[in-house]
């Protein structure tokens, strides 16, 4: 396994009273979406690489229609259901694990910009010359403010 199981997932609402949840509660499909609060691997002169190619980030990730046009106004990373651990590994073969930890959500005000990624921690075992895949860091906040770490049992660890 390349990644740790996930505990966690986002779901985003918007000012219309719209949301969006990574992971979708009839299906269990990951949603495909690429907003710019999701993290990304761009380069300084924001390009990024798409099968083997250099492209500039938008176009390469269009703006999904989920978010066109829409404000934030709440985020938050959500434990996942038994239910829907079972249809997300069905339907994208993703290992999540169910748990009774609480949901970690903010709101967002007009103007803020949300911060909402996960962060892996590689260790390299120099002596076995094997990896080691250590505790996920779920992270939430807004951009230029206070921005939680949560752990993988959802305590708030900064």
């Amino acid at each position: 396994m390349q990644y740790r199981p996930l505990r966690f997932f986002w779901i985003v609402e918007f000012s219309d009273g719209t949301a969006l949840a990574q992971f979708d509660p009839e299906s269990g499909e990951e949603v495909q979406a690429h907003p710019d609060w999701l993290p990304s691997k761009i380069d300084k002169n924001g390009m990024v690489e798409k099968d083997g190619e250099k492209l500039p980030y938008r176009e390469a990730y269009p703006v999904p229609e989920h978010f066109s046009g829409k404000r934030v106004v709440r985020i938050g990373w959500y434990p996942f259901s038994s239910k829907l651990a079972a249809k997300v590994l069905g339907a994208s073969r993703k290992l999540v694990i169910p748990s009774k930890n609480k949901p970690v959500v903010i709101e967002l005000k007009d103007g803020e910009e949300a911060v909402c990624y996960r962060s892996h921690e590689i260790k390299l075992q120099m002596r076995s010359g094997g990896v080691e895949y250590a505790e996920t860091v779920y992270v939430l906040g807004s951009k230029g403010k206070k921005i939680f770490r949560i752990n993988e049992n959802g305590a708030i660890i900064t």
